[in-house]
């Protein structure tokens, strides 16, 4: 007669078997599933500091799957994952905390390794321990150009604790910034008044920030005002609205106070200047007529919808074109895509200027024309200059419009946001430039007011300087319209 004992003994021993291979057998397919879409791990930490307040601390580790392109990718299932701290197998992730100490982390599933994470262990006084200070201009601006006699700059000192976080209000230690050999409690408001290159810097304790500068200039001359005649051809389609002369007076009354550097109830940039550039209603036609509605030219269609840069579009605005050497053209009109866009100022030599063959004027959307903020970006394109921001994500970095006193920044994932823009060092700044998408849009900068004044010195599409309004007639001899050269948006 069989043993019972050993029966049962026999079949546990083989269902254990069996439920081994089983689960291994799975855990090979979630590993193998786990391979063909991920190619690297990268792992954070809670946090990656501690004191020795108390004798050991468990780590918070998080990982992230990516694949070939540094994707995250969402599993389904994840095979076993195995934490090593100073290369070996951690099963709580406790470390010891008691002394001064480092460790390195990682993980691993299967063979694919994550990043390795420097955990450190310090001796401090987690209350007043400071492991960094520094200074800057707060989340108003990067650029260190002021503007002396004219600029307002708030410094903004940060103190960082042993766990290098920002130390909270409460918390905070005492701190004197020194702005041109002066010392500040409350560095706010301060007056630029003198130019050249102006230190300033924060002490606490004894430790001491790096020296910034600021970069103060004269003012330089604008008594010359540019008074510039404005036509806007108001396309009239079948689902238009119908736009009055008072809400013509209004915009132009709006965007003569941008560029005017009118007072804002927001806060401006304090390196913006009046550029001394202004636009009068246009009185009278190509033939020499006054006009009904002063800067008004209506424009009947039958055609809906104009989108952005298409053949339609530009062949359209080319026909209805005024002379831009008497006029600034300013065109109303449904678009789509965009809520405006201008044509950049073309250089030729003196000698050599053909005829005009693209269409430099500036246009703004019926849904967008209220806003007289966007007819201000698009007059700057106008006038020479571009976006702020750059679009090079492997050189965030890089200055967007070549013009050293804007803030440049990465577009891609910013532009969208309401949030502040994020500066190329990852803070964030309070974007205040009208060649902006985001932000107030209440500021030009001197660099930008140069650019544009010399624009229109020397631009040969670009009308007399000091015009009341009234333009003489004369002949315009249009080109060929070139539909390769594209308006910026």
């Amino acid at each position: 007669m069989k043993n019972p004992k050993r029966t049962l003994e026999i079949f546990l021993l083989i269902f254990s078997f069996l439920a081994i291979s089983a689960c291994s057998n799975l855990e090979d397919e979630k590993l193998k599933a786990f391979n063909s879409q991920v190619a690297g791990i990268k792992i954070t930490a809670f946090d990656s500091i501690f004191s020795t307040t108390f004798k050991e601390q468990t780590l918070k580790i998080f990982p992230q799957f990516l694949n070939g392109i540094d994707e995250v990718v969402t599993l389904e299932e994840i095979p076993k994952r195995v934490i090593y701290i100073n290369d070996k197998v951690s099963k709580d992730l406790v470390i010891d905390t008691s002394e001064e100490a480092e460790y390195s982390v990682y993980m691993k599933v299967g063979s694919v390794k994550s990043n390795t994470l420097r955990i450190k262990v310090m001796d401090v006084n987690t209350r007043t321990y400071i492991s960094r200070i520094e200074i800057s201009q707060g989340d108003s601006t990067f650029s260190p150009y002021a503007i002396s006699g004219i600029s307002r700059i708030d410094l903004k000192p940060r103190i960082y604790n042993y766990k290098e976080q920002e130390f909270e209000a409460d918390f905070y230690p005492p701190y004197s910034v020194w702005y041109d050999g002066m010392e500040y409690s409350d560095p706010i408001d301060i007056l630029v008044n003198r130019t050249g290159n102006i230190p300033y810097y924060v002490v606490s304790g004894d430790k001491k920030s790096e020296v910034q500068y600021i970069i103060s200039r004269e003012k330089p001359d604008f008594s010359m005002i540019y008074s510039l005649p404005i036509i806007f051809h108001i396309v009239e389609g079948p689902k238009s609205r119908d736009v009055q002369s008072e809400e013509i007076q209004g915009i132009l009354d709006d965007t003569n106070g941008h560029f005017r550097n009118d007072k804002s109830l927001i806060r401006k940039s304090h390196n913006t200047v009046d550029s001394g550039i202004q636009f009068t209603l246009a009185l009278t036609d190509t033939l020499g007529n006054m006009l009904v509605e002063p800067g008004i030219h209506r424009i009947k269609t039958d055609e809906e919808i104009f989108p952005f840069n298409t053949d339609l579009t530009n062949e359209f605005i080319f026909e209805h074109l005024w002379d831009p050497e008497k006029y600034v053209n300013v065109f109303l009109m449904e678009l789509s895509g965009v809520g405006g866009f201008a044509s950049y100022p073309r250089e030729y030599p003196a000698d050599q200027i053909p005829p005009l063959s693209f269409n430099y004027m500036a246009a703004v959307g019926m849904s967008s024309y209220r806003n007289s903020k966007t007819l201000t970006h698009e007059l700057g394109h106008l006038f020479g200059l571009r976006h702020i921001f750059n679009n090079d994500e492997y050189e965030p970095c890089k200055d967007g419009d070549g013009l050293p006193d804007t803030e440049s920044y990465l577009k891609q994932g910013n532009i969208l946001a309401k949030s502040p823009a994020i500066y190329c060092n990852d803070i964030p700044f309070y974007s205040t430039n009208y060649m902006d998408y985001i932000g107030a849009k209440n500021s030009f900068t001197l660099d930008q007011v140069l650019r544009m004044r010399e624009v229109i010195s020397k631009n040969i599409y670009l009308p007399a300087i000091d015009s009341k309004g009234k333009v003489e007639a004369g002949p315009f001899v249009k080109g060929k319209l070139d539909l390769t050269i594209k308006s910026i948006e």
